[in-house]
């Protein structure tokens, strides 16, 4: 009797950016926290934009996210990540109805960050992701009965230099602020996954606050997902 085996589904993770370089961040890490895992990528910059220029989303805009999501869904993702902190206040929202898990980028940032101070520092270099995380933190809070302050820090600039490809720009004022917050909080949150890489930067011992940022801790809960 001959055994028919069938081939095994391949795990996919759709990824929903609006900043160009997080192909690139999300493709080494991939590769490095799930490898095997194939990457299909939407880019959205415009939408950052005018959600950004406004300061918050129009329905217009939650729908080309929805949009997105359904297109990557369509063509076979497994999984889907929406790696934009702007955007993350609607992402619950949108995947009651997506048939596949939609997961917001910052959640499981969130969580540890909660978990682990009560003086929060939160950097962004764009104003509605400032807002956006601090009301998500805050609701956080409440959930679990806890008591925080969170202290706000928007980067001038930062936005500006990374639209316009200077990317070390960004990075250093990006570095800078979460110098400059670190000795006054317990633990410092980096808004957008587009902070990531400063981490690098930063001197040995310096800040003496955690500092959290997305992209590792949203793929830990998409390889969960995916079964990895």
């Amino acid at each position: 009797m001959t055994m028919q085996h069938e081939a095994r589904k391949p795990l996919i993770l759709g990824l929903v950016h609006t900043v160009p370089l997080l192909v690139d961040v999300f493709t080494t890490l991939t590769n490095e926290l799930l490898p095997g895992v194939r990457l299909l990528h939407i880019v959205d910059q415009p939408l950052l934009l005018r959600v950004s220029g406004r300061g918050c989303a129009v329905a217009e805009d939650v729908q080309r996210l929805e949009t997105h999501i359904r297109a990557l869904a369509d063509v076979g993702a497994t999984v889907v990540l929406v790696t934009c902190s702007t955007l993350s206040p609607y992402v619950d929202r949108l995947a009651v109805s997506v048939p596949v898990p939609v997961l917001r980028i910052d959640k499981g940032m969130i969580t540890h960050a909660v978990a682990e101070g009560c003086r929060i520092g939160l950097v962004a270099t764009i104003e509605s992701a400032l807002t956006s995380m601090r009301a998500m933190l805050i609701d956080e809070a409440e959930r679990v009965g806890k008591t925080i302050m969170v202290e706000p820090l928007l980067v001038d600039g930062g936005l500006a230099a990374l639209m316009a490809g200077d990317s070390a720009r960004h990075d250093l004022l990006v570095k800078q602020a979460i110098l400059r917050v670190g000795d006054q909080v317990d633990v410092i949150v980096l808004a957008q996954a587009s902070m990531d890489r400063v981490l690098a930067t930063l001197p040995n011992g310096y800040p003496k606050a955690k500092v959290l940022s997305s992209p590792r801790l949203a793929l830990a809960e998409a390889g969960r997902l995916l079964g990895k």
